[in-house]
């Protein structure tokens, strides 16, 4: 399936002044490589963790496929439930405030990982020191959302 209308609704949120940049994020573990970042939107639980590639290979089963220095790895669940059959892109944009990759996102792809639940994740090549900021758009149950994340290199 294609993401219909995702520029807009990436534009109208980055226009809108990024809100749920203003909404609390909760380390979990207060660690800035492999710490999970979580908020909620429109009744789904976005988690979001960053990995370095050696981390990464460390917690996922079997080959992966994700090429580049980190691995971004997204979580959706509802209901306490995981979410599988989601459709997920991440906009990455860096320290200089230039995009990383396309401009209309990078789609991510499921990755099992040591604790047998299916997530998604996508790797990018971050060799910048700095703030990043990671759009993520998803589709669930035919209903678009995006939220975002910033982490610091």
């Amino acid at each position: 399936m294609r993401f219909k209308h995702i520029n807009n609704l990436l534009l109208s949120g980055l226009i809108m002044g990024g809100t749920s940049l203003a909404m609390p994020v909760f380390a979990h573990n207060g660690v800035d490589h492999g710490s999970i970042k979580h908020r909620q939107v429109e009744g789904t639980d976005v988690l979001f963790e960053m990995h370095t590639q050696s981390e990464f290979k460390k917690i996922a089963l079997g080959a992966q496929p994700f090429q580049g220095s980190h691995i971004l790895v997204v979580h959706l669940m509802q209901n306490k439930q995981r979410v599988n059959n989601a459709q997920i892109k991440i906009k990455l944009i860096g320290p200089d405030q230039k995009t990383i990759g396309s401009e209309s996102g990078q789609n991510m792809g499921k990755v099992t990982l040591k604790n047998k639940l299916q997530n998604f994740a996508t790797g990018f090549d971050l060799n910048k020191k700095g703030k990043y900021i990671a759009v993520i758009l998803f589709k669930t149950n035919n209903k678009l959302a995006q939220t975002s994340f910033e982490f610091h290199l």
